[in-house]
């Protein structure tokens, strides 16, 4: 009777154990999964944002910045008051370095490259005195860097 208790309370927290592994795992994948879609919902808010007027185009860059430092938070834990450079730093050293095969840059590595890169822009766009002109210029190509970042991200 002795052990078939034991192998009955074992058995109960055996089953206990696995049911919060498993409930931990659900909830992880379901954040995952909100995580996704949110920045596919603001992909396409970005997509199609308008960028006729300055006021417009300036609001396109403060939101692609915070999608941006969004990501990067995800990353680094923090993402305000950092530069794209910065930014870009942080996250490479929590990737910890890695490089792909032979020697190449490892996708990690070329996700912090774009997002350093691509706030760098939002940066110049919104505090420089002649960034709207260069953000109008450069719409189109920082449009498909971020598609492609937000492809590579899904």
């Amino acid at each position: 009777a002795g052990i078939l208790g034991f192998l009955l309370v074992a058995a109960y927290l055996g089953w206990l154990g696995v049911s919060q592994i498993r409930s931990g795992f659900w909830k992880h994948q379901m954040a995952e999964r909100a995580r996704k879609k949110s920045l596919s919902e603001s992909w396409e808010e970005i997509r199609q944002a308008r960028v006729d007027s300055p006021e417009e185009l300036a609001a396109f860059y403060k939101k692609a910045s915070e999608v941006l430092r969004a990501l990067a938070t995800e990353k680094i834990g923090r993402g305000e008051g950092l530069t794209g450079p910065e930014i870009e730093a942080e996250l490479r050293k929590a990737a910890g370095g890695s490089t792909g095969m032979l020697g190449r840059e490892s996708a990690t590595e070329r996700q912090a490259s774009a997002i350093g890169s691509l706030l760098g822009q939002c940066d110049l766009v919104r505090y420089t005195p002649d960034g709207l002109d260069v953000g109008r210029r450069n719409h189109a190509e920082f449009l498909r860097k971020f598609g492609e970042l937000a492809d590579h991200r899904n």
